[in-house]
């Protein structure tokens, strides 16, 4: 990875990169709104910089113990260079100094890449959510005990 890969809180001037990132990687991709409640609930919102172009992102949301994982993507074409990673380490350092001790995450059943990662860090399998995207796949639900 050429350049140095920041990461930051994401602000309204994040959303229309966030948003194009956001289009060409998900059949059913959320919207603007759907971003901005996320930031107006006060959501924690990571993106990932690099060389001044946003190129993955983050959305969590904190509820006393428990922290749900919303929305975890990169660029397509800055995929496989440990961005993914990058970004999940950061929420999961934040989820432990915030006292989270579960976080959880739904997972397109097909999404071996992000099946892969996220049993890297950990997670393992709850629940299976049947025809829980819009395109009628089902999600795996996968939680991850913090100390």
């Amino acid at each position: 990875m050429q350049g140095d890969l920041i990461l930051r809180a994401c602000s309204i001037d994040d959303l229309s990169d966030i948003l194009k990132i956001e289009r060409k990687s998900f059949p059913s991709p959320w919207s603007r709104e759907d971003f901005l409640a996320e930031l107006h609930f006060g959501a924690l919102s990571i993106v990932a910089e690099l060389d001044g172009k946003v190129v993955g992102y983050l959305f969590a949301r904190v509820v006393h113990d428990t922290m749900d994982i919303n929305n975890i993507c990169v660029s397509r074409e800055f995929r496989g260079r440990g961005i993914g990673r990058r970004l999940l380490r950061e929420c999961l350092d934040i989820a432990q100094k915030k006292e989270v001790r579960t976080v959880f995450l739904e997972v397109r059943r097909s999404n071996r890449p992000a099946i892969n990662l996220y049993r890297s860090f950990g997670f393992s399998y709850v629940a299976t959510r049947r025809g829980y995207y819009s395109d009628g796949e089902d999600a795996l639900v996968l939680a991850l005990k913090l100390n």
